[in-house]
């Protein structure tokens, strides 16, 4: 019997079918209103990025948007409860912090390079907006333009191609999705044709494990 072993969970959501999906787009709007996107000069060329740093302190977009927010947890704790039992699940969501958050424009020949979010455990991305029509340069042939990619987490699998996974997998971008994947999971953003509209995300990363540390040893200094 074939088997296939150690997946990776991925979890989507619409939030396009919301009562309050034009809130949530209408609040990201008045935040981006507020901020000049530009190109990180130590991070290259790639994508622009509405916040001046990745950084934790510099980068807290989710806490000027509390719909978004809010959906995002929501959706994070039915992630969880999907794989895990529910005493597990629960213990999780009481020790999430939510930590570095922010937006992301792409616009002509921008692009993410491959990466993960180590040492969080939780990452998401929310597409606010993105190009109507998908065009393929048939130059390079990117197929897969604007696409986020994810790279298969096993050692070795690049060396085998005759029966390993698939290398990478690709997901169209939909206004109003989210979704959420492993921290660990190595992936990136294919670069971006449309030279009419701007694709704009917004990413962030969660902590668990860190957090539940953190509070035994804050209990345990507090006993001494």
């Amino acid at each position: 019997m074939l088997e296939e072993l150690f997946p990776s969970y991925i979890f989507h959501s619409d939030a396009t079918k919301l009562n309050i999906f034009a809130d949530i787009q209408e609040e990201i709007k008045k935040y981006l209103a507020t901020k000049k996107p530009n190109y990180l000069p130590w991070f290259g060329r790639t994508h622009k990025l509405y916040e001046p740093s990745f950084q934790t302190d510099q980068a807290n977009l989710l806490g000027h948007c509390p719909l978004l927010r809010s959906f995002v947890i929501d959706q994070i704790t039915q992630f969880i409860y999907q794989f895990q039992p529910a005493h597990i699940a629960k213990l999780a969501m009481n020790n999430l912090s939510i930590g570095a958050s922010w937006a992301t424009k792409f616009d002509e020949r921008d692009y993410a390079h491959q990466h993960h979010h180590i040492p969080d455990e939780i990452s998401g991305v929310y597409y606010y907006q993105v190009p109507s029509k998908t065009s393929i340069n048939t130059d390079n042939n990117n197929e897969h333009e604007g696409n986020l990619f994810f790279c298969t987490p096993v050692t070795g699998h690049h060396l085998s191609s005759l029966i390993s996974p698939t290398q990478r997998v690709y997901i169209a971008p939909q206004e109003g999705q989210l979704i959420l994947f492993p921290s660990f999971l190595e992936h990136g953003v294919m670069p971006c044709d449309d030279k009419e509209k701007s694709r704009i995300s917004i990413s962030f990363n969660g902590s668990i494990h860190s957090n539940i540390v953190l509070q035994q040893i804050i209990q345990r200094d507090t006993q001494k």
